[in-house]
């Protein structure tokens, strides 16, 4: 087995309530996780981001700008039908340099991805 199966992951989500949900889902888990996350309500923050381990990182679609990750999982796609939605959801499924999974609960995908023939990507089904 890989020595680094977990290595260069970073789990992105579209809010810092999500962040807050992943961070207490792992660590119910023991499973350890860095991440991020901001309040602009209070400016409060917290961050346990250490780039040079291969812990996977937890952060929102905008505080992943600028960096890129080996594999890049969107947990919780909701569609983005609206431009605003759709610039940071870009951010994020650019992040990777290798492999994005974009889970989903729906029956199909919903706008952007929707668009994008099915012969590119793999199901579950």
């Amino acid at each position: 087995m890989h020595k680094h199966k977990f290595a260069n992951i970073g789990i992105l989500v579209a809010d810092n309530d999500s962040v807050l949900f992943l961070r207490d889902w792992f660590q119910n888990k023991d499973i350890k996780i860095e991440y991020k996350w901001n309040s602009k309500a209070d400016w409060n923050h917290s961050s346990t981001l250490d780039f040079t381990t291969s812990i996977p990182k937890i952060m929102t679609y905008h505080s992943a700008k600028g960096l890129q990750f080996q594999t890049v999982i969107i947990p919780s796609y909701k569609g983005a039908q609206e431009e605003i939605l759709r610039k940071p959801l870009y951010v994020a499924m650019t992040r990777t340099f290798r492999k994005l999974y974009v889970l989903y609960h729906e029956q199909e995908l919903t706008k952007p991805l929707s668009d994008v023939p099915q012969h590119l990507y793999l199901t579950n089904e």
